[in-house]
Formats: C-alpha cells, structure tokens, sequence
C-alpha cells in the first residue's frame, strides 16, 4: 500500500484547522472558578459562545509518567490564573497536523464551549467529545462545534461541549513483554487519559454551567471505539461518570483486539524501540528517556513500511489492548453475558466504510486471499481454515457486491448507481479493491457494530429499548464537480453535518438540520427523536436502521450481509479474528 492507512484514516476525520477557527472574539473574557484555579476563556462575537481552550485535567505524562497511567492534579493556589484564551498543545503524533498548533507529550488539555452568558445555575446537558484517528492521530481543533453549540441555543435546548485530548501512537497504546509486567508503566494508556478526562468533567464541569448527571459521550472512528470500550471496560462499570452514547463508525475495537504479549504487539514494541537506538537492557526505560520527536519519528517509520498489513504490522500498531484488567476479556466472551454498560446509545456507520482504506493493489483473489490471511488472523485454531474458506466464499469476487455498494439517487444524494461492475482499478478483469472494500468495512466498522447492539438491547437490559441505531447513504451531489465522491459515503463523510468545515455549505439542508437536531435531542432526552421529528424506531424494535439520505430518509432493515459477518463474529471465527 504506498499511502499508508494512518494518513487515510486521519484524512477521513480532520479538517483544516486553519479554516474551522477563523473567530472573531471580545475584549471581554469570561472566567470560571475551580479547584485548580480561575480560568479566564474568550467570547466568540460571532456565534455568540465562551470558550475555554487548553485547561489541563491531569499531570503532565513526561518523564517517569511517559507511558504510566494520567496523574490527577494537584489542587493549587484559589488564585493561580489558567489562561484559557487560546488552544493547549496537541499529543505527539506521527505527523504534525497544522503549524498552527503545538505539539507536545504536555498535552493532556480539554475545551468547553458553552451559550454566552451561562452560568453556574443553568445545569446545561453536556455532550463530550472524542476524537478519531486510528488511535495514532487527532486533536481538540480537528473539530470546531461552535455551529452545534449555537444550532443547540437557536432551538432551545442550549448545550455544553467538551472535547479532550489522550495520547495516541505508541505515547498511548504502547504494548509488549516489558511493559505488561512493568508496576509503573501501562498498556491503554489512552483510555485511562479518556477516563480521567471524564472524572475531571464529573468533578468541574457544574462550574461552567454543565450538568455532571447529564453527560453524553460522542465520537467518530477511533473515538466511536474508545467510548464503545469505555462503555465495555471494567465488565460495563462506568461508576455512572456518563450517562449516553453516541458512536459513528466504531465499535469495541478497530477489527481484532490483541493482548499485550501478543507477538505481534511484542515486534511493534521491539521494532520502536530500535528505531530509536534502544536494543539491550530494559527498553522501557532506555524508551523513558528518549527524545519524544525521535519515538515519534520511530512510529512514523515503522507505520510507514508496514504494507497492506493491516492492522498489527504497524499501520495501526498501537492499539487497546485486552490486558484484562480495563479491558477484561474479548468482546465475543463478555458481549454475551452483557457486560456492557446499561446507557442509552446511538450507533451507526457510513455504507461505504472500506472505500477510504481498501486495497489498490491486490491484482487477483489469490492477492486478496493472501491479504485477508496476513492481515486478519490473529490466533490460529484448528478452525482457522475453515474460517477463511468462509470469508473467501461470502466476499465473493463480483464487482457488483463490493464498495461502493449500489446507493439509489436522490435529488441531493449523488449515490451509486452506474459503473457497478467497474474493479475501478488496473487491471480491470481482476483487480479486487471493491471486494477489499466491502471486507474491510465490514471487519473493521459493521460486524463490531452489530455484536456491541445485540447486547445492548438483551432483554433484560434496562435501557434496551433506547438503542438506536443509523446507515448514513448520503453522497452530497456537491462534491467532485457535481457527481459526488468516487468513493460513496465513505468513512468520516457524516462529520459535516455536526462541525464546522471548509465546505460546510455543500450539505443536504434537511439532513444539515435533522442530524444535529437528533444528536441535540439524544443529548437531552436520550431521545432523537423528540427535538428532529425523525420517524425513528428503537433498534429493539424490530433491528432496524434509520437510513440517513437526501429525499428519502426512512427505515431499512439491519439484515445486509448477515451471514458473511456471522462469519467474522461466530464463537469459532471470533477465536481466529481476535473479536
């Protein structure tokens, strides 16, 4: 693969950070009294909100804490002033997403942006934002949320928003021998720093006009699984710390989940490690004291030649880890006994999840058998053949079935509707990126999102009839000259509609209104439905998905391709894929 996985998961998810902060903010400076101190924010004039960027929710990971579990704070002096008036820094990561910002291992920071003139009396409902990136890039700015803030005011139902940074790359999901049996070091360092920020919000965030019992967690991609696993650590004990969740493309796990001594996770953690010059002693602590810029250099290199291995030869190397304390067994052993928090949930995905990372060049199905095998397996069984022959047979190599997937057209909607038997790719009688696609989409995004809903609505779950669950199909027209984007509604195409982009015009105007309504709805009443006027039943009801598409929203049934993921998440095949 000559782009690497790395750059087409992050170029799904981020935006110009230049062009989604253009503000325009007063003299005047709002200020918020907590533990820490007064934090003095900004006011933008222009939606009429307060920000506060940049406040720290925990010590800074370096030193002896680079790769140990986050360090509360201290509690300092009443009178220490925490400039909020512009961005923290952003985590290390393998490359710098805009010069605007600054990037460091100090980097442990959260935003709020909430309605000018809130106080701490309003008790707003709180939407808490986390971002994606292949658990290897992201940050706070990728995401501008003033538009849902000032849409959540225009309709009444003023929220606040909160978004976090965690450690990402080998800073955050470090994993290997050493640091397993390591008392001072920690695998899912992420998460933790997830965890904390949570903590930190339930503690703080009533002075800034937040409600702590009204917490709902939102995130995309990498940030859909960090809650999914969040909702899924501990064997579903969240302490009650949040109280909702809304997951866009994710699940427990970006396909496999492997464990710390893994021997892939071991090469990963060995392979950084050389790369920066440690190779006898303990290498977690010769890797404590290197440079940050040459681990992240490191990183880099190692996700750069890592091929079409995807996701344990390095593209995406640092990864949660089942280490069985946060993270206490596989989803296919816990799911079924529904270990998994008891909270309302949304969850859905795009219909073309696997066009962004498909493969290219994979020139025959023995190419693509081959792939599947490198990169899938995880643990070999005696089933594992017979696993294989199985995906092999149900992600058949017929143009017509793979990705992007047949999408009717809409008036707004481009779909997918010509050049179905089209490979797409040289040589065109047997290239296999659609049959890729649809693999890869289905691995990595739907089969997780269907074994993490068939335990939410168990029936004996208290909340199992406030699952819902979406497909979003819309191919905005606008896009590529007026056909609409080559690659359907790919992974990352809904985030429009909810944050502020460079081409935040070119949207559906129904669906620029409904989905934000629906997400501002679930936030307050954990509930979509009340504030979009979406005819949207439960996901109990009946396991269907409400199709979001231009001109013809409406429900489908959850039924697509059934038996092949059956395939990838069968008890057997679980053991093999690592679910």
């Amino acid at each position: 693969m000559k782009l690497p996985l790395l750059a087409l998961f992050v170029s799904a998810a981020a935006a110009l950070p230049q062009a989604a902060y253009k503000a325009e903010y007063a003299s005047s400076q709002p200020t918020v009294k907590i533990h820490q101190g007064t934090v003095q924010g900004v006011v933008d004039q222009g939606y009429r909100l307060e920000q506060f960027f940049g406040i720290p929710f925990a010590k800074p990971p370096v030193g002896e804490l680079r790769f140990a579990r986050p360090k509360h704070l201290d509690s300092s002096s009443s009178d220490r002033l925490i400039d909020a008036t512009r961005f923290g820094n952003i985590c290390v990561q393998t490359a710098q997403p805009s010069p605007l910002y600054n990037m460091s291992e100090d980097c442990l920071n959260l935003n709020i942006v909430r309605p000018k003139g809130t106080t701490e009396n309003d008790k707003l409902p709180v939407l808490t934002w986390i971002y994606g990136g292949a658990f290897m890039q992201g940050s706070i700015p990728n995401y501008n949320a003033s538009e849902l803030v000032q849409k959540s005011v225009e309709i009444g139902k003023p929220i606040v928003f909160v978004a976090m940074n965690y450690r990402v790359g080998p800073f955050g999901f470090i994993g290997g021998s050493e640091i397993a049996d390591s008392d001072s070091a920690t695998t899912n360092a992420g998460l933790y720093d997830q965890r904390l920020a949570i903590k930190w919000i339930r503690k703080n965030i009533h002075k800034f006009g937040g409600d702590p019992n009204k917490v709902t967690l939102f995130g995309e991609s990498a940030g859909a699984m960090s809650i999914a696993l969040q909702n899924f650590a501990y064997d579903g004990d969240n302490d009650g710390l949040w109280h909702a969740a809304i997951m866009d493309s994710g699940g427990i796990a970006p396909g496999p989940l492997l464990t710390p001594k893994h021997p892939a996770v071991e090469q990963s953690f060995k392979s950084l490690a050389a790369g920066v010059g440690c190779t006898s002693g303990s290498l977690l602590e010769c890797l404590r004291k290197a440079n940050a810029t040459d681990i992240q250099t490191a990183a880099a290199a190692l996700s750069a030649t890592a091929g079409g291995k995807f996701p344990i030869a390095g593209a995406l190397a640092w990864l949660p880890l089942v280490d069985y304390e946060l993270i206490t067994d596989y989803p296919s052993v816990n799911l079924p006994q529904g270990k998994l928090a008891d909270i309302p949930v949304i969850q859905g995905n795009n219909l073309d999840e696997g066009t962004l990372f498909a493969q290219k060049q994979l020139n025959s199905s023995a190419d693509f058998e081959s792939w599947v095998r490198s990169a899938a397996v995880i643990y070999n069984t005696s089933y594992t053949e017979q696993a294989l022959q199985q995906v092999y047979k149900l992600y058949p190599d017929i143009p017509e079935q793979g990705s992007p997937y047949y999408n009717a057209e809409t008036a707004t909607s481009a779909g997918t509707m010509t050049n179905l038997t089209s490979r797409k790719y040289p040589p065109l009688e047997s290239n296999q990126y659609k049959r890729s696609a649809a693999f890869f989409g289905d691995f990595t995004f739907q089969a997780h999102r269907r074994t993490y809903l068939k335990a939410a609505t168990l029936d004996w779950k208290t909340n199992k009839n406030k699952v819902w669950s979406y497909e979003f199909q819309q191919n905005d027209k606008f896009a590529n000259n007026g056909t609409g984007s080559p690659l359907g509604a790919y992974h990352g195409s809904e985030l429009k509609y909810f944050f502020v982009r460079p081409d935040g015009r070119q949207k559906d105007p129904v669906l620029a209104d409904k989905m934000p309504e629906a997400y501002i709805s679930f936030t307050y009443y954990h509930d979509p439905t009340v504030l979009s006027g979406f005819e949207w039943p439960c996901y109990a009801d009946g396991h269907k998905l409400l199709q979001l598409k231009g001109d013809n929203t409406t429900m489908i049934p959850d039924t697509y391709r059934k038996e092949a993921m059956h395939a990838l998440t069968n008890r057997k095949a679980a053991q093999v894929f690592g679910f």
